[in-house]
């Protein structure tokens, strides 16, 4: 899940594991169940990779969908995109 927590003066955005709780400084993955129709939204799981790997097999079990992937670099880039955010090294 995205988070935020008070680091000081700061209030700093976080990814944490879905899995385990804890902070993904790491290498991440990011779960997710395709929605079904235009304008569906679905629930994304985020988990630490390698190590709280899994998680899509427990979903897949529960919900009988099949579960998608992608790194949490990539998906985060995709999602800043979508945003119309811009990096500054755009």
């Amino acid at each position: 899940m995205i988070v935020i927590r008070r680091d000081g003066m700061y209030a700093c955005p976080l990814v944490l594991c879905d899995a385990c709780g804890r902070w993904i400084t790491g290498k991440g993955n990011v779960y997710w169940i395709e929605p079904k129709g235009v304008g569906d939204i679905a629930k994304v799981w985020f988990v630490h990779k390698p190590g709280c790997t899994g998680l899509d097999r427990v979903i897949e079990q529960h919900t009988g969908e099949h579960v998608h992937d992608e790194d949490l670099d990539t998906w985060l880039d995709h999602l800043r995109r979508n945003t119309a955010l811009k990096d500054t090294h755009d």
